[in-house]
């Protein structure tokens, strides 16, 4: 029984690895706290933007795809009255509820 003691009494400890260190650094422990999070944004939020910015370059159809146009759809949306007054009213809103936020905040 002593010597199993004594064995491992005299016993070197191992030399972390890599992932021992790893897991222990606070900045990688951040990134690893971060990455659930940056998942969820990539998944709801930056890949319908893109799907999004991607599609208004085609002439696709809901329930058909779509074939590429280029910048067709902008060209004729600069003439088309009823898209400037959206941008005019989406502007106003935004730049309202901005500062009606902000005040109400202050």
């Amino acid at each position: 029984m002593t010597d199993v003691a004594l064995n491992n009494a005299k016993s070197i400890p191992r030399e972390p690895s890599a992932w021992d260190r790893l897991k222990a650094n606070r900045n990688w422990l951040s990134i690893w706290f971060m990455l659930p999070a940056a998942a969820f944004l990539i998944l709801f939020l930056a890949y319908p933007l893109g799907l999004g910015v991607w599609i208004s370059f085609t002439d696709a159809r809901i329930g058909r795809g779509g074939e590429f146009v280029g910048l067709e759809n902008y060209e004729w949306l600069w003439d088309d009255s009823v898209f400037w007054l959206s941008v005019f009213n989406t502007l106003l809103y935004t730049i309202v509820a901005s500062i009606v936020k902000f005040a109400i905040g202050l």
